[in-house]
């Protein structure tokens, strides 16, 4: 986000999000500094403030946030008279007309969830002795504990010298 001063009498503007999921927390951070920021002040000379906004989704996705369906939200920047008229708009979902009728400066902005692959490995023990010419058979389960599908997963050993192993079921 590009943030340019609206006029020379207002200094100080406050930041808000509309029309993103309760679930989905954010941030705005200051390109610059990296501080956190719910307001912005432009100093004497200063124009243009540089931000990103940050947004954490939640572990698992819902009715609202799904994996690889957009969320259409805007970020807001308001003058302090603005945004005592609407600072109750934060969280809510708004039409665009609404949010068009909103005086200040928006961005529409859309976010996609991708969700993530998790590998989960368990086994009771992988300790095991042995004598030679014995063998040893284990069960390890392997689990996707993410919020999106796996795929071409291969399971294989790495073994001393002049052992062998097989697993099974053979996934590759």
């Amino acid at each position: 986000l590009s943030l340019e001063r609206f006029s020379a009498r207002d200094d100080v503007y406050k930041l808000l999000v509309v029309n993103l999921p309760r679930q989905v927390n954010y941030d705005f951070i200051d390109a610059e500094s990296g501080a956190r920021l719910s307001q912005l002040k432009f100093t004497q000379g200063v124009n243009v403030k540089r931000l990103s906004l940050r947004a954490y989704l939640p572990e698992r996705d819902d009715e609202t946030v799904v994996i690889d369906q957009p969320i259409i939200f805007y970020a807001l920047v308001l003058s302090l008279d603005q945004y005592s008229a609407h600072k109750d708009l934060e969280g809510k979902q708004l039409s665009p007309e609404k949010i068009n009728a909103i005086p200040g400066g928006k961005v529409k902005l859309e976010l996609l969830p991708r969700g993530v692959g998790r590998i989960e490995v368990r086994a009771l023990s992988l300790y095991h002795e042995i004598s030679v010419g014995d063998s040893v058979a284990m069960e390890v389960t392997v689990r996707n504990d993410g919020t999106r599908r796996l795929d071409d997963i291969r399971i294989s050993t790495d073994n001393p010298l002049n052992w062998r192993s097989a697993v099974r079921p053979d996934l590759s």
